[in-house]
């Protein structure tokens, strides 16, 4: 299956998710996005990578009102030599209307899209070790260069990696990298019911963070995973000293930070080699009956 979620910057929480087959019509990613779309208002700004930087979603960012911070799209060209300059390596472009529709959009849709629309074009350099790419080209509705400077949208996009740790937190730490159900509406409903645990710690790592002073970020989902676990017993017993429970449950929250993380270089290789069996395809008490 493919799915396309929205989180929350601020707090880690999953919004929504869109789900679909993994190939089909209408079912990439550009399309899933348009069915939660919905949820940003106006004033919001989408922080997404280069894949969404198209024609259709920034025209769609000025029609609802909301801002879009992205990569620009690989496939566009970048010149610098062109557009309004409003300092080094930081212009105004108009991005044209495509000469055809998408998949995912209606003929109706497409007539009622704009000939162009007004795109910021701006770059800047990575210095921090780890990071592959060295210059980051981004595309953005903030036109106000006076406004929002480059190294206020650079700061912004590197924020964007948080949301790597998020969906490594639902998947890997929630246990959601391997599902058990079978039919596609079980699935779902096991998706949602790991989307509900999910938020609900987030809730709990919010309220810490408010309590202590402190960013969601910098609280550990893991150790708040395990805090509440330690403590599961005794809040399910209904005891009258619910609320220092709850106390201590935060307070041991607060204790595990992950704010002093350093940069991470590591190799791009595999260090488990694949093993030469072949994949088991049957299930396993009839591999084992044909074993014997």
């Amino acid at each position: 299956m493919r799915c396309v979620m929205l989180y929350c910057l601020g707090s880690g929480a999953a919004l929504e998710i869109a789900m679909a087959p993994y190939r089909g019509k209408e079912t990439g990613e550009n399309s899933l996005l348009q069915t939660i779309i919905g949820l940003l208002f106006p004033g919001e700004i989408l922080l997404a990578d280069r894949y969404y930087a198209t024609f259709a979603n920034i025209h769609g960012a000025y029609r609802r009102g909301y801002d879009v911070v992205m990569r620009a799209h690989h496939k566009r060209k970048i010149d610098f030599r062109k557009g309004y300059k409003q300092g080094s390596c930081d212009q105004i472009v108009a991005y044209h209307k495509p000469a055809y529709r998408s998949v995912w959009m209606s003929k109706q849709e497409y007539d009622h899209l704009d000939d162009f629309i007004l795109v910021r074009h701006l770059r800047y350099r990575v210095t921090q070790k780890g990071f592959r790419v060295r210059y980051v080209v981004l595309a953005t509705t903030l036109l106000d260069a006076s406004k929002y400077s480059v190294e206020d949208l650079a700061d912004l996009y590197a924020q964007r990696w948080q949301v790597e740790l998020d969906i490594r937190s639902l998947k890997t730490h929630m246990q959601m990298e391997h599902l058990r159900c079978k039919s596609p509406s079980m699935v779902r409903k096991e998706i949602y019911a790991h989307m509900i645990s999910y938020n609900l710690i987030r809730d709990l790592i919010v309220r810490t963070a408010i309590r202590y002073s402190t960013a969601p970020k910098y609280l550990s989902h893991t150790a708040a995973v395990q805090s509440l676990n330690a403590f599961s017993e005794k809040l399910q017993a209904g005891s009258s000293r619910i609320e220092s429970l709850e106390r201590a449950l935060l307070e041991s929250i607060s204790e595990h930070s992950v704010g002093d993380r350093k940069p991470r270089v590591h190799p791009r290789e595999i260090k488990r080699r694949p093993k030469q069996y072949p994949l088991m395809n049957r299930p396993r008490h009839a591999a084992r009956r044909s074993a014997a």
